[in-house]
């Protein structure tokens, strides 16, 4: 079913880790904000995949980033398998 939250998605064009770090402005200045090395962050896009230990991070970045449209909801989505399956 495709509710108001999912629509957001498609509409910003959020279905993929990258998109959000690009939101973020990029892995230079998401490693900063999280403390990380970039190439860690790097490692999330390859993988499209942020472990759960940098959501609180990433949403009080997107917070003061004035990002609204990056919340909880939007991470579990991006990581639902639903979401990059391939139709038939």
């Amino acid at each position: 079913m495709l509710t108001s939250k999912h629509v957001s998605c498609f509409i910003l064009n959020m279905n993929h880790v990258s998109d959000i770090i690009d939101l973020l402005g990029g892995n230079a200045a998401v490693s900063r904000e999280l403390g990380v090395k970039p190439s860690t962050v790097s490692e999330m896009k390859r993988r499209n995949s942020i472990p759960p230990k940098y959501w609180a991070g990433l949403l009080r970045v997107a917070a003061q980033s004035g990002r609204q449209d990056i919340t909880a909801d939007q991470l579990v989505h991006i990581h639902s398998p639903e979401t990059h399956e391939v139709a038939p």
